[in-house]
C-alpha cells in the first residue's frame, strides 16, 4: 500500500473500494465478478443474510472491519494467523461454522481439494455480487484524471461514485479500456470457468432471481 501510495508500483489486480484508500488510489472495474460468500459443512442450513449468523461461530480475519454479520454471531474468532487454507481446515475440523471470503479465493482453493464435497457455498449471505476492483495509483506516471461528471454527492462515495475518472490520454485509460474489450468478448469469463469453475452467467442467474424473491 505504501509503494501503491507514493506511485512506485501502478496498480493491484484486485483491490477492494475504501475512502481512505481512495485518497490515493482510483478504482476500477477490472472486468471479474466480485461475491463475498460463507463457506460451511455440507449440513448447515442456507444462509441467506445477517440475521442467519445467529447461533453460529464466525472465523474472521484478526483486525477485520466490523461488519453485521459479526454482531449477529454466536461468537466471532480472529486467529492472529489465519489463511485461507487454514480457514478451511477450521470448518472442516468442526471448530468454527462459517468463513466468509470472496467466491474466487475460495472456489480456486477448493476446487481440487479431496473434502470439497463435504462442504457448502452460500451465494447469498454477504452482500451479492458487485464489480471486482483494481486500484490505480494516482501518483503513477501511467495515470492521469479529470472531473467526474456523472459523481453524485448526496450518494456515498463508492468505485462507481467518485468525483475523479481516468484520463483518456494515459495508459491507465488504455488498460482499463483492454480490460473491457476482454470482458465484452467472454475471454474473462471463460479464465473465471477454468481457474475457479463458477459459470459467471450462473451467478449473475442466481442473484437476480434471489432479488426477485425479496421483492416478492
Amino acid at each position: 500500500m505504501r509503494q501503491i501510495k507514493n506511485g512506485t508500483i501502478d496498480f493491484y489486480p484486485g483491490l477492494t473500494f475504501t475512502p481512505a484508500r481512495a485518497e490515493f488510489v482510483l478504482f476500477i472495474p477490472n472486468g471479474l465478478p466480485s461475491l463475498d460468500i460463507g463457506l460451511t459443512r455440507i449440513d448447515v442450513e442456507e444462509i441467506k443474510g445477517p440475521e442467519d449468523f445467529a447461533g453460529k461461530i464466525l472465523l474472521s480475519t484478526f483486525g477485520s472491519t466490523e461488519l453485521i454479520r459479526h454482531q449477529h454471531a454466536l461468537v466471532v474468532k480472529r486467529p492472529s494467523e489465519l489463511s485461507h487454507s487454514i480457514a478451511i481446515n477450521h470448518i472442516l475440523a468442526g471448530r468454527a461454522d462459517v468463513y466468509v471470503d470472496e467466491l474466487s479465493t475460495i472456489a480456486y482453493l477448493l476446487k481440487d481439494n479431496l473434502r470439497k464435497k463435504e462442504l457448502k457455498y452460500h451465494l447469498n449471505c454477504c452482500g451479492g455480487l458487485t464489480d471486482l476492483t483494481m486500484g490505480f495509483s494516482r501518483k503513477s506516471i501511467h495515470y492521469s484524471e479529470v472531473e467526474n461528471t456523472l459523481y453524485n454527492p448526496e450518494k456515498p462515495l463508492s468505485f462507481d461514485n467518485y468525483p475523479m475518472m481516468l484520463g483518456s490520454n494515459s495508459i491507465a485509460y488504455r488498460f482499463y479500456q483492454s480490460l473491457l474489450l476482454l470482458k465484452a468478448n467472454s475471454y474473462t469469463d471463460k479464465l473465471y470457468l477454468q481457474y475457479f469453475g463458477f459459470d459467471v452467467h450462473s451467478i449473475q442467474t442466481y442473484n437476480e432471481d434471489t432479488e426477485e424473491k425479496i421483492k416478492d
